[in-house]
Parts: C-alpha cells; structure tokens; sequence
C-alpha cells in the first residue's frame, strides 16, 4: 500500500508524479515514508556473555622427581594452592618428563567476578640509581627503601644486592595494585620470578617458605617457590603466583618519580645534606621520598630524589598524585643577593598558596641574575 506522505508528495506534484514516486521508490530501495531509521555507526560496545568452560588450560610443573609417587603426592598441594588463589581446576596428571616423573594441572583460564578471584597486581623491580661502598651502605639504603615502599602504597617483595666493580648497590622488587576495570569475567595467568642466589640447592630450599609468606604480604597468590640452577650454576628460587588480567592496559595504582635538581655542589657530602633537606619538603607536602642520592657529574655532585605518586585514573587519562613544576622569574637583577632574595620571597608566596617550594637556584643571565623555583603540584582529588 502506497504510504500516505507518498500520496500527498504525488497529489501536489504534476500529472505522472506517482509513476515518478514509483521509479525512485524502486531505485532507493525503500517506500517514501517507511524507511527503518539506520543503527548507529559505531554502536555502543556490549560484553559478550560469559561462557565458562569453553577453554582448559594447562600447567606444567617445573620439578621432576625420581618416582611416579612423588609427583602424585607433590601434585596434591600445588592443586590445593590453586584453589586457594581462586583458580578453578579439573584435576591433574602424573607424566614422564626427561626420564623422570613430573605433573600436569588442568584449570580453566577465566574466572567470574566472584568473592574468590586471583589478585590483580603488577610486579615491577626498583633499582638503585647508585653504587654503594662499602656493602653495608647498600644494604641499610635497601632497608630504607623497603621501608618507605610499605609506607607509601607499595608492597616490596625481595632485595637482591648486586656487585658493581668494588661497590654494591641494590634491587628491590614489589608488588603494586592494578585497578582494572570491573568486567564480568577476567583471564588468568601463571606468572613466575626469578629470587636470590645460593651457593647449594638446601640453602634455596630453606628460604622457600619465607619467600611464599612474602608473597602473601604483598598480596600475592603464590603456587610454588622452587629451587633451580642456572646457567651461571648458581641456585636460585622460581616464585609462581596467580594473576587476575584483563584485556585492557594495566593501571597501577602507584608509581615512582624523579626529582633532580640543576643544582651542584662540589663535595658529597654536601649534596645529601641538601637532599636531606629537600625531603624533609616532600614528606611535609605528604609526599613519600622513597629514595635520596648523590652521584657525581665531571667534578661536582648532584643529589636527587624518588618518590612515590599516587595515580588517579579519569576515563583513559592518569594524573600524579604529584608532580614537580618550575616557575621561571621574568625579572632579572643587578646583584646575586637581590635574586636570592626574591627566590627566597616567592618561595614563601608559593607556599602559603597551596605550592610546596622544593628547590630554586639563582643563574647568570648576560650581566644580570635571575632565579628559578622548582615547586610541587598536588592533585586535589
């Protein structure tokens, strides 16, 4: 049937205007007035349903043992610890594995959002900027990065000192939150790391049970921690732990930055008494110093600071808890003493406005002086 805003088209029209409606009806594709309005381009994203069960993975053991009933009854804890991180399994295998006995787990790779779940946790390394000497300097520094980590939102896991020439510095590895976005299914992985180093495979065994409640501290969902030797033969241990992921990039919920001012000074000493005092600004400002140095450029030494920021996630864009900002004076001025004491005057006017003053210098500028002021920026939110 014609539609009615077809007829009253053709009734104004000359005389052979229907038959014209009908050619470009016909060449449309579609009755003048009944077309169905087109969906969107690019139509709003809907998550598929979740179908548990439509993919088994497989987990295969690292250890092999002389007898088929060792790996039988080692199989049974490794299947209990896999429960116990959320991860649901169908059962396990013993198998032959270079002439010995090892197992194999079967478990399903996804999980439902559910009271149970892996942990969603990236895990990262910290390494010192800066060689120690003699050992024990490097091994109170790690302490006190350790430290600060727990304070300030991060969870440490391990320290691992390494030889630099005659100096040691550090490593510390952690553990931080990943705040992904709720989704009605996740995927999990098994993910391992590599800790220590031993002389003999008894003295890795021993640290074994200590490295797995440190694993649970730092909120992880270790599976085994277990001895082997490297190409270089030293023992070391290989952590596993249960990982919750999803297809979207991750999103740590801390981080840490750098502050390194332009500021020399001709002796060590003097450059961490200076970055003793610009700490002392951070932890004011509520910011966490993670980690205060010195190390020398041509015949000076320049300190610098790590600290640990918060990040506050907004749609796709991250924000710093905390950044370090400079303010550049347009002014310029006859004497160095009048620069400083107006780097002085806007310290304190930044300040009181909500800018923590971290650090300025004064600098030649032509015949003149000038100064800069480097201040912190704290997201409100």
């Amino acid at each position: 049937m014609r539609s009615a805003l077809a007829f009253i088209i053709a009734s104004s029209l000359l005389p052979g205007a229907f038959a014209a409606v009908d050619q470009l009806e016909q060449k449309a594709g579609f009755t003048v007035g009944t077309a169905d309005i087109p969906a969107p381009r690019y139509p709003h994203p809907v998550q598929p349903p979740v179908t548990p069960g439509t993919a088994i993975a497989e987990y295969a053991a690292q250890e092999t043992y002389t007898f088929e009933s060792d790996a039988e009854e080692a199989m049974e804890p490794r299947l209990a610890a896999f429960g116990a991180a959320g991860v649901k399994t169908l059962g396990g295998r013993v198998v032959k594995k270079d002439r010995r006995w090892s197992f194999v787990i079967e478990y399903l790779p996804q999980v439902q959002h559910a009271a149970v779940m892996p942990p969603a946790v990236i895990l990262k390394s910290y390494e010192s900027p800066v060689a120690y000497w003699p050992e024990r300097e490097a091994e109170e520094a790690a302490a006190g990065v350790r430290a600060a980590m727990s304070a300030g939102g991060l969870a440490p896991l391990s320290v691992t000192l390494t030889k630099a020439g005659k100096d040691s510095s550090f490593r510390v590895d952690y553990a931080v939150r990943d705040l992904m976005r709720n989704q009605p299914s996740y995927d999990i992985e098994i993910r391992s790391f590599d800790h220590g180093n031993y002389t003999f495979e008894s003295d890795a065994e021993e640290e074994a049970p200590g490295l797995l409640s440190d694993m649970r501290r730092a909120g992880l969902a270790p599976l085994a921690a277990v001895p082997y030797r490297g190409a270089d033969r030293v023992w070391r241990l290989r952590a596993e732990h249960a990982v919750r992921v999803n297809k979207g990039p991750a999103r740590p919920s801390h981080a840490i930055d750098t502050y390194s001012p332009a500021e020399t000074f001709p002796f060590d000493s003097g450059a961490l008494a200076a970055a003793g005092e610009t700490a002392a600004g951070f932890e004011n400002a509520r910011v966490k110093v993670l980690h205060r140095w010195a190390r020398k450029e041509n015949r000076d030494w320049r300190f610098g600071l790590d600290f640990i920021v918060r990040n506050i996630y907004a749609g796709y864009t991250v924000t710093p808890s905390a950044k370090v900002l400079t303010y550049s004076s347009p002014e310029t001025f006859t004497f160095e003493s009048e620069a400083e004491e107006a780097l002085e005057a806007k310290k304190e006017a930044f300040s009181s406005q909500g800018l923590p003053a971290v650090g300025g210098r004064t600098f030649r500028t032509g015949r003149d002086y000038s100064f800069s002021l480097d201040y912190l920026s704290i997201a409100r939110r």
